[in-house]
């Protein structure tokens, strides 16, 4: 995902736990539990003259909650279920 991808296909899901645990490696806080540290994606946008800088965070908020909204709001996660005890689940899935 820090290399540009846009989402991540689960194969053989089997349970909502496996759905969880993808989303949380996917989602960052309050979706999911992904980390947020030091990339460089996350200074974008912070190189902005300052008084465009100050304009835009009073519309929009903070540039890093506006690019972790952003990558919430535009991460895919799929899964695919393959197997019988994934049908079985497929209503908790």
């Amino acid at each position: 995902l820090v290399a540009g991808a846009q989402g991540i296909i689960l194969p053989q899901c089997e349970s909502s736990d496996d759905v969880r645990m993808i989303v949380d490696a996917v989602k960052f806080p309050p979706l999911g539990r992904r980390g947020l540290a030091g990339e460089r994606w996350n200074a974008w946008g912070l190189g902005k003259e300052e008084e465009e800088q100050q304009q835009q965070e009073e519309e929009e908020g903070p540039p890093l909650g506006r690019r972790v909204q952003m990558a919430n709001d535009n991460s895919v996660v799929g899964v695919v279920v393959e197997s019988r005890r994934g049908i079985d689940a497929l209503d908790d899935i």
